[in-house]
């Protein structure tokens, strides 16, 4: 039962990126390559943003659920770093605009799913006790996907801002949101107590909101590279 209960949790966890490799113009080159070369950079990415972030703002006592807001502010503005490693992936390549976006947006994604949920799922999966909470975990990484994609389609707007500069601005907003909203999230679940679930349901609605915002640019803009 505790092995059904994790691979069923995993599926719901990285099913949707394997959806996307497999039903977009990714299934047609291989993909294996590139997916390294962006696992790379992330894995880059991520050991110099927490050597940042423990050099400066030494972590806290989570078990205390005390909300310090300069700590997790600066937290969240280490976020930029993750954006310029996007941006050196999405440089990296030399496709076309869709592929790009959704190899580096996908590719990321994953990464960060391992990093952050593999072990969780693995050891919420080994319980006998049903728990929403391994649900909650698996059912995050879907919406971190669609705002993955968001963020790197962002980002390749303001790469190209000469050729859209009506549109800079917007994605730099957008992008602003992106890193900061996190900083309210903390917060809500740390000083009011909120649900995991309500937390998740937050961030559903967050992310849609910036793919809607993020699709109209798309549109409107109706990139071909």
């Amino acid at each position: 039962m505790t092995f059904f209960y994790f691979v069923s949790s995993g599926a719901v966890t990285f099913a949707p990126c394997l959806f996307l490799w497999r039903l977009t113009p990714l299934a047609d080159s291989p993909f294996l390559y590139r997916f390294l070369t962006v696992g790379a950079i992330y894995i880059i990415t991520q050991f110099s943003k927490f050597l940042l972030i423990a050099t400066f703002f030494p972590e806290y006592d989570i078990l205390t659920h005390n909300f310090v807001f300069i700590q997790e502010f600066f937290k969240c503005t280490m976020y930029i770093v993750e954006l310029i490693g996007m941006e050196i992936a999405l440089l990296y390549f030399s496709h076309k605009f869709d592929y790009r976006v959704l190899t580096v947006g996908s590719s990321w994604a994953t990464c960060q799913a391992i990093a952050s949920k593999l072990l969780p799922l693995w050891f919420g999966g080994r319980s006998y006790e049903f728990s929403w909470d391994v649900i909650v975990l698996a059912l995050r990484s879907n919406v971190e996907l669609v705002l993955m994609l968001s963020t790197v389609y962002l980002i390749f707007i303001i790469i190209n801002s000469k050729r859209y500069a009506n549109q800079s601005l917007y994605s730099i907003s957008l992008l602003f949101l992106i890193t900061y909203y996190p900083l309210l999230i903390s917060y809500i679940g740390i000083i009011k107590s909120v649900s995991q679930l309500m937390l998740l349901i937050a961030e559903f609605l967050f992310s849609t909101s910036v793919a809607a915002g993020t699709y109209l640019l798309y549109s409107r803009s109706l990139i071909k590279v």
